[in-house]
Parts: structure tokens; C-alpha cells; sequence
């Protein structure tokens, strides 16, 4: 689906909500997003005739970092499991409903917040809703399905050595939001997995059912959602009167924030390595994300992968360290995080941080061409209008959106912001992302790094990847 329009807004004022419209500027087409609530249940609809079937994302105003300490990953093992079973079908007969109508499922839990979706034809909306409403009010977690998810989580963990990149990037998450609310991983750790159980997962789903903050982003003709918006809001098992409570962790309020992020280097040895990981980056507050789009704009023209980006440039064609490099800026509602992703032999792992650093350096103070700015910026407007050509991506847009607080109108807009950002704009946001006393530098790699590292660069802690999982 192609949405390539441009927001006006109309306030009109029906029973139970609002009602947006777009309108495309090249075929005069309108296109309507309707806010409705039921009480404290939202309803976003978004109309759409053209196809017989319907998508549906459930937003949850709480991720993980409900989880509490020993308990990491059960939120997401929460959604994971709600097919496991309830007190009224066993899983194998849940997968074969669904597979009969051919429904798909799917979902993420970040830590501020949780989403699952779920698609099928209009025609069966009724039948397979109900069954989403029923595994959402009874799923109970049966002991053997429960058995086997653990053994199947603790298998995948213990078996990311032989995944360097998964390892690294695991690593690293920990690692560079060090001392913040969301150091932690959302998905299962081996703790979280020992100390997961039935009781703590029905509890869990009790609180999100009857006190977390619901949204439900409809896509659909118009008697499919009608009839969506009547099963939800009635056989779901939603609280709809006491389903108000929105995660928030503003960790800019700790009076400490300031003094946390300073550069820091960690070697993780693996045995038998012939090729190291590198992750460079840092932990984003909450008052440095002033625009958004000019972050993205910023990480695409340094490393998005492309052979026009200036990691790239440097370190695969001029220099040939790497077979690929990608630099990403990743905002949220109350923090950010921003990454330099890689990897390079053993030998040359001194060299690749040390063409890193210049960079970021040469790029900071703006020592490249305004031309191949222009280019990226041109090739992310032009890929813009197709981030949404799946109804569900489109959806999880406007529901990332209002979880951020930014208006839609933002979402037909960005080829035109971005198209008025000027070198130097660029530059101060990449020096402001990626200051290098500020980041922290995690090579996944052979022991022998350490000597090497430790004279190039100083002090060199050296961890055990275990302690990771």
C-alpha cells in the first residue's frame, strides 16, 4: 500500500471521536484515519474497501520494563506464549484454528511498550477474533507447553556463540545502556527463564489485561471493523474503566545522569575467533532528541548500509577492512540509542575503530561533499512512501506515532523536511549522536586482542560472555 499524502486537519466532532483526513495532493484521493474511544479503549481505524481482509494491531502502553529483576524476558515470553493454551483448547488445536482460517499472528515488546497483531480475511473476522479475545482473557500457560518453551529458550541462548553478531549485539545493548532502566534486554535471559513460571505469567497477563493502557489500530472495510470494535471491546477480558496506567522512565530526572556515559572499551574473548565483531555507540537521553528525522538522516548519510555512506566508503571500498558496516539512530519516547555495527579479522581490528574514529571526526566538521548528502537524502524520500506499502507497517506507523506523541502529518511530510536540512545541520547532529568520549566501544573477538587494544587505546576491561546470557 502506497500512501504518499499529505495531512490536513479536520476536526469534527462525532459521538465518540475524531476523525483525521489526508488527502493525496497528486490524485485528490482521501484517505481517513477515525480515532474512536470506548471508554478508555482507543480505536484507530483506518477505512480501506479495496480488499476482502483486515489487520489489527493491539498496542499496550507497558513493555519491558515491567519486568522485574530475575523476571527479564517474561513480558515477551508472555506474548510468546499466549497460543500455548487456555483453560478451553490446548495449543494444538488453537494452531489448527488458526492455520483453518488463515490467520497470522505476530508482535514485539520494546520496553516502553508492547504490540500484537493479527490479519485474516474480513469475511471470517468473527470467528478468528473471538479466538484472539479468548486467548487474550484465558490463556493459563499450560505446565507442559511451559516446559517446553523454556527448554527451547535455553537452547537458543546457550547456542548464540555460534552467532558472533547475535552475541555482539547482545553484548552491546547491555553494555552501552549500562546504569539505565533499559539495560536489560526485552527478550529472555537464563535468569529470566529459571525463574519463569505459570503464576508469575497469569499475573502478568492480569495486569495488562486490567491495568495497562490499550489502543487498537484497525485497518478494514467498515463492517469488518464495526464488528472488530464490538468483539474487543466486549470479550477481550480489557478492563476498558481501569486501563489507564502508561509506562514512563525519565531517567534524565536522576541526578547522576550526567556524570554515566564516558568512553568506555571491553574485549569479550571467544575461543577460536578468527574474526572479531565490533559495536561502537552510546545510550541517547531523553533531552537530545530534539528531531527525529534529522537523527535518521544523520546515521543513513554515515553508515546505512549503502556503498554512498561514509563508513562504507572508508572502510569496505578504500580500504576493504569489512564486508559491511550500517550506523543507526533509534529514538524512542523516553530515550534513544545510537550504533555503529561491523566486523573485520583479528589483525585488523586497531585499524577499523581507528578509521571509525576519523570518520566521525572528518564527518562531524563537515569535511565531505554536499552532493553525496543530497544523494541520501533523495534516496530516503524516495524509498519513504514504500516503508509503507503493508497495511500492517503502515498501521505500526501511526501506532509509533502516537506513542511518541508526533503527528501524523510528520509521516507525509518527511521528504519535504528533510529535503530543507543543510550540510551543516547534518554534521552538528552526527557530532551531537556520536560524540567519541562519549561512546562505548565492544570487541567481540579473539583473546589476543587485548595487548594490541590496550596499547592502542588504554584501559581495556575484559568480560566474560556468559555473563550475558
Amino acid at each position: 500500500m502506497r500512501y504518499k499524502i499529505f495531512f490536513i486537519l479536520v476536526f469534527i466532532i462525532p459521538i465518540l471521536g475524531t476523525t483525521i483526513r489526508a488527502t493525496n495532493a497528486n490524485t485528490n484521493a482521501n484517505y481517513e484515519v477515525v480515532k474512536e474511544n470506548i471508554k478508555n479503549l482507543q480505536f484507530v481505524y483506518l477505512p480501506d474497501e479495496r480488499f476482502p481482509t483486515y489487520e489489527i494491531v493491539f498496542y499496550f502502553a507497558d513493555g519491558a520494563l515491567s519486568d522485574r529483576k530475575y523476571n527479564y524476558g517474561e513480558t515477551s515470553s508472555l506474548f510468546s506464549l499466549l497460543t500455548a493454551g487456555t483453560d478451553k483448547y490446548k495449543q494444538e488445536e488453537i494452531n489448527d484454528f488458526l492455520e483453518f482460517y488463515g490467520v497470522g499472528i505476530g508482535g514485539d515488546v520494546t520496553h516502553e511498550y508492547s504490540y500484537f497483531s493479527v490479519f485474516g480475511l474480513d469475511k471470517d473476522i468473527e470467528p478468528t477474533l473471538k479466538m484472539i479475545c479468548h486467548l487474550f482473557s484465558k490463556s493459563n500457560f499450560p505446565d507442559d507447553e511451559l516446559k517446553k518453551f523454556k527448554i527451547r529458550g535455553k537452547t537458543t541462548i546457550e547456542n548464540i556463540i555460534a552467532s558472533p553478531s547475535a552475541l555482539g549485539d547482545r553484548i552491546f545493548r547491555e553494555l552501552s545502556l549500562q546504569d539505565t532502566p533499559y539495560q536489560k534486554s526485552a527478550d529472555i535471559s537464563l535468569d529470566g527463564i529459571k525463574n519463569l513460571n505459570r503464576k508469575s505469567l497469569n499475573e502478568k497477563l492480569k495486569y495488562f489485561n486490567k491495568n495497562v493502557k490499550k489502543r487498537v489500530y484497525v485497518s478494514a472495510p467498515k463492517v469488518a471493523y464495526l464488528k472488530a470494535q464490538k468483539i474487543i471491546s466486549k470479550e477481550c477480558g480489557f478492563d476498558l474503566k481501569k486501563s489507564t496506567f502508561i509506562r514512563k522512565a525519565d531517567f534524565t530526572a536522576n541526578s547522576n545522569s550526567n556524570q554515566i556515559r564516558k568512553y568506555q572499551l571491553y574485549l569479550v574473548p571467544i575461543a577460536n575467533s578468527t574474526q572479531a565483531q565490533i559495536r561502537i555507540g552510546r545510550y541517547i537521553y531523553k533531552r537530545e532528541i530534539a528531531d527525529i528525522d534529522l537523527m535518521q538522516v544523520g546515521s543513513e548519510f554515515l553508515g546505512g548500509g549503502g556503498f554512498g555512506s561514509r563508513l562504507m566508503q572508508e572502510l569496505r571500498v578504500d580500504r576493504g577492512l569489512t564486508y559491511g558496516v550500517s550506523a543507526f539512530a533509534s529514538p524512542q519516547r523516553d530515550y534513544g540509542r545510537s550504533a555503529i555495527t561491523t566486523s573485520t579479522k583479528n589483525e585488523s581490528v586497531n585499524e577499523a575503530i581507528e578509521v571509525i574514529k576519523n570518520v566521525l571526526a572528518k564527518t562531524s566538521e563537515g569535511q565531505y561533499e554536499e552532493k553525496d548528502l543530497k544523494k541520501t537524502i533523495k534516496l530516503l524520500a524516495g524509498k519513504h512512501p514504500f516503508n509503507f506499502e503493508k497495511r500492517d507497517s503502515y498501521l505500526r506507523q501511526l501506532m509509533y506515532s502516537d506513542h511518541i506523541g508526533q503527528n501524523y502529518k510528520a509521516i507525509y511530510d518527511f521528504p519535504n523536511i528533510i529535503s530543507k536540512y543543510s550540510k551543516q545541520d547534518v554534521s552538528l547532529e552526527i557530532k551531537k549522536l556520536f560524540p567519541w568520549e562519549q561512546q562505548t566501544i565492544v570487541v567481540v573477538g579473539s583473546a589476543s586482542l587485548e595487548a594490541e587494544l590496550k596499547k592502542k587505546w588504554g584501559k581495556v576491561t575484559i568480560l566474560d560472555y556468559k555473563n550475558f546470557l
